[in-house]
């Protein structure tokens, strides 16, 4: 798709460009976060959207218009809106640029049982390349404000 003012015509509204320039927003990842935001819309994947500005969306979907206007070739003047106010299925609006990460989730939910037999200790290795464990990542990425907090999350991503 190349370069993410292409999106605006090389014109960013300022509080997309502080973002982008903020987070990196480079054309792989907004290659990366384009497909994932197409491919969950597409087939109604829940997820927890984790934001840079924001605590994360939890157990969500994303609107499937967003992958009609790819689908059926709506060009930047039907995609933009779309990034800018990307509908979730409780009901709120995030803008696409502030995405930090999208966390797949079971499609129905976790049983107690999946969510007891997760190991906490698997969230103590680190993940290559990073120097950070997935439990430091996870209290990054979801913002936890305390260890309850942290664990809850952690458990969902281990256990997804």
């Amino acid at each position: 798709m190349g370069h993410p003012t292409a999106l605006s015509h090389g014109r960013l509204p300022m509080k997309q460009s502080v973002i982008l320039r903020r987070h990196f927003m480079d054309s792989e990842r907004l290659s990366w976060l384009l497909s994932r935001l197409e491919l969950y819309a597409q087939n109604e994947q829940r997820c927890d959207i984790t934001l840079f500005s924001d605590k994360p969306k939890i157990d969500v979907k994303i609107d499937p218009k967003f992958s009609f206007a790819l689908m059926y070739g709506g060009g930047v003047k039907a995609i933009k809106p779309l990034l800018e106010k990307l509908q979730l299925s409780d009901g709120s609006c995030v803008n696409a640029f502030d995405i930090w990460t999208i966390n797949q989730m079971p499609e129905k939910g976790f049983k107690p049982d999946e969510l007891e037999a997760v190991d906490l200790k698997d969230g103590d290795q680190e993940v290559q390349g990073t120097g950070k464990t997935i439990r430091e990542i996870i209290r990054e990425t979801y913002k936890c404000e305390n260890k309850s907090e942290e664990e809850k999350f952690l458990c969902r991503f281990l256990a997804s």
